[in-house]
């Protein structure tokens, strides 16, 4: 089950997607509004949150419990993550 959602948090605006893996692995994924904008990260003009769905799915076995992982311009470049997506991570629940 997928979840689309947009809010303003301390990091900044940006869209995101929560992603259920098992019972009890969830993945919170965000974009800030700014990497949507950089022409570099390849991710003006498409549907984030097809996106978000797609690169949170590769990801979604490797999650233990909540997480929330926060992508900014710097960690895309032409539609792909730059690193890996556990540098994202900026908050652990449960």
């Amino acid at each position: 089950m997928q979840k689309n959602r947009s809010s303003i948090k301390p990091n900044g605006p940006y869209e995101a997607v929560v992603i259920r893996g098992n019972a009890s692995n969830v993945l919170e994924l965000r974009v800030t509004i700014l990497a949507l904008r950089v022409e570099s990260t390849g991710l003006r003009n498409i549907n984030i949150h097809e996106w978000l769905c797609k690169i949170g799915n590769q990801f979604i076995d490797e999650v233990e419990g909540y997480k929330v992982a926060l992508i900014t311009a710097a960690d895309v470049s032409n539609r792909q993550i730059v690193g890996s997506w556990k540098e994202r991570e900026i908050n652990k629940k449960g």
